[in-house]
């Protein structure tokens, strides 16, 4: 379809070495392109999902269908690892699913559930950051991707 790049919105974050990471929104897959723009890698992520359904009015506006099921709703890189707040159910604006990815090769690494959904995550040294619609909540990132409840903040 001709219109198929109004699904490519997506995040794009920088890699560390120089590289790049795009994750598109409405597909499940992650690409990571050189400094000079070459393709390193590009992978499925674990959740497969159908291709974005793209509509179109009578008199010419395009959108993409809302009960499309969103791949990723959110990214960050921090210490080597790609979080990705996973897209979960159709329509839905929050997620609590959070799955790790190397950012050096794509390679899953482990998935674990955030104590509270939100519609996008931010990850510093060993905090994991869950923003809502007005809030945001704090929780340390435990050894084995357990979270704990960070205290005063």
């Amino acid at each position: 379809m001709l219109f198929r790049s109004l699904a490519l919105d997506g995040w794009v974050g920088h890699g560390g070495d120089g590289s790049l990471l795009y994750v598109p929104y409405y597909f499940g897959w992650i690409a990571s392109y050189s400094p000079t723009g070459e393709l390193r890698y590009m992978v499925e992520t674990i959740d497969r999902i159908p291709d974005p359904s793209i509509r179109r009015s009578g008199n010419g506006m395009l959108w993409i269908d809302p009960d499309t099921r969103v791949s990723a709703k959110s990214a960050w890189i921090s210490g080597g690892n790609l979080y990705l707040l996973s897209g979960n159910a159709a329509g839905s604006r929050f997620s609590r699913m959070v799955d790790v990815y190397d950012t050096v090769n794509g390679t899953y690494r482990y998935s674990f559930e955030a104590p509270e959904a939100g519609a996008s995550i931010l990850v510093q040294r060993d905090s994991l950051y869950v923003v809502q619609d007005t809030g945001l909540c704090k929780w340390t990132l435990g050894p084995s991707a357990a979270l704990q409840v960070a205290n005063n903040e």
